[in-house]
């Protein structure tokens, strides 16, 4: 699988120069549960996807995303 996945990301850069990659940005929902109390929270994240065919059935899709930490500030 890693062999797999070290190939595949060989090709990134071949992908990105053709335009077959998506970037978002925006909110993921999460849950937070603090004592008895359940909130839904939506955090900032920024995310990079391209799928990579090596055949004419197979590929391989690779996703990152960074969910921006927040602080909550209590007085």
């Amino acid at each position: 699988m890693a062999a797999v996945s070290a190939a595949a990301m060989a090709e990134v850069p071949n992908l990105i120069g053709k335009g077959k990659y998506k970037i978002s940005n925006g909110y993921t929902k999460s849950k937070a549960a603090a004592s008895d109390l359940k909130e839904k929270q939506r955090t900032p994240s920024i995310g990079f996807r391209t799928d990579m065919p090596f055949e004419e059935r197979h590929g391989m899709r690779f996703e990152a995303t960074y969910t921006i930490p927040t602080t909550n500030v209590t007085a």
